[in-house]
């Protein structure tokens, strides 16, 4: 991670943590274009994605189906509305771990705003059949 990236993702590590339930969660902190720049300790364990120690990866990498969708609307101000919607709903996808493995997870999106340029933190829930994680 370049030095520009690790200042901004120590300004954001607040935002990288879970507050509340114990909810065992993975949050991305991803640039406008997908990549991703930093990832909570959770999501390190179970995506098996270290930022500091791997190639930039692009979040369609892990949810697919993130591949096939804009990320932000047009002009890039917010993410996209029907990623918005999906979090509304608790929409399932499917997430691959960097080590292959598999699981079913809630994503939620959320904009961050940066004077220079736009963050999107990610929410990965985990979902196992019926039974939430969490």
């Amino acid at each position: 991670m370049n030095t520009q990236s690790h200042e901004l993702s120590a300004e954001f590590r607040g935002q990288l943590q879970v507050r509340g339930n114990g909810c065992k969660a993975a949050i991305l902190l991803l640039a406008e274009n997908g990549t991703i720049l930093d990832t909570n300790e959770e999501g390190a364990r179970l995506l098996g994605y270290h930022p500091k120690h791997s190639i930039k990866r692009h979040i369609s990498s892990m949810v697919p189906k993130l591949e096939e969708v804009d990320l932000l609307e047009d002009g890039n101000e917010r993410v996209n509305p029907y990623l918005r919607f999906l979090s509304r709903i608790g929409h399932n996808f499917k997430v691959f771990a960097a080590n292959g493995e598999q699981f079913t997870g809630e994503l939620y999106f959320n904009d961050l705003k940066k004077i220079d340029q736009h963050l999107i933190l990610v929410l990965i829930r985990p979902v196992y059949k019926e039974n939430r994680l969490c």
